[in-house]
């Protein structure tokens, strides 16, 4: 029925520091503000999806200097599961988060101590990959595990067990 149909909407983050925001677009006519957080400090966001494949975005990855923090979408059944330590815990006394909210979490795979440059969703062969520039290298990711899978840097000496590692993604 006509109170099922879906409407497309999309959001956007707009401005730098104390003037950004975050805007809603719906069917491409107008915005409308829903939200404005005021994150200082902020160098770049990116979102990523889950699997190369998806629609949807699941991970907001935030760069600051010489840091970079990750937010998870939270959907239903969320709770609890392997999306990093700092995933909400469910213990059943608190009131169920709000599906599409955002949490604070853990990408094991990515350097949380370093300025995110990039980061993207990538599709090499049969691997489903998250991938995350620093200033000094980039590391891939297993979108499925979150585990880092091969990383590189100019700086890094040419030794058999990092070439062994990239020679698994071909």
């Amino acid at each position: 029925g006509a109170g099922r149909a879906r409407q497309s909407v999309a959001a956007t983050c707009s401005g730098v520091a104390s003037e950004g925001s975050v805007r809603i677009v719906r069917n491409g006519v107008g915005m409308s503000e829903r939200a404005a957080v005021d994150v200082p400090g902020i160098k770049g966001m990116w979102g990523l999806r889950r699997s190369f494949g998806d629609v949807d975005d699941s991970f907001l990855v935030q760069s600051f200097v010489g840091e970079t923090r990750v937010l998870g979408v939270q959907g239903p059944g969320d709770a609890g599961t392997d999306r990093g330590d700092d995933a909400m815990e469910d213990d059943g006394d608190e009131e169920e988060e709000e599906v599409g909210a955002l949490a604070e979490v853990t990408i094991d795979g990515f350097d949380p101590a370093r300025s995110t440059l990039c980061a993207c969703n990538a599709s090499v062969g049969r691997h489903d990959l998250l991938v995350q520039a620093v200033e000094d290298g980039v590391r891939l990711v297993d979108s499925s595990t979150l585990a880092c899978v091969a990383r590189w840097s100019p700086f890094d000496d040419d030794d058999d067990e990092d070439d062994a590692q990239s020679n698994s993604l071909r």
